[in-house]
C-alpha cells in the first residue's frame, strides 16, 4: 500500500513538472511580447 501511494506520488509531481515545463514558457513569452511592442 505504502508503495502504491509513492507511486502516485511520483506520478503527480512528474505530471506537475511537465505542466510547469509547458505553462511558464507561455505565461512569459505574451509578457516580454507586450513590452517589446511598447
Amino acid at each position: 500500500m505504502a508503495m502504491a501511494g509513492l507511486k502516485l506520488y511520483l506520478f503527480f509531481c512528474f505530471i506537475f513538472i511537465l505542466n510547469l515545463q509547458i505553462l511558464i514558457p507561455f505565461a512569459i513569452l505574451p509578457n516580454s511580447n507586450s513590452k517589446q511592442s511598447v
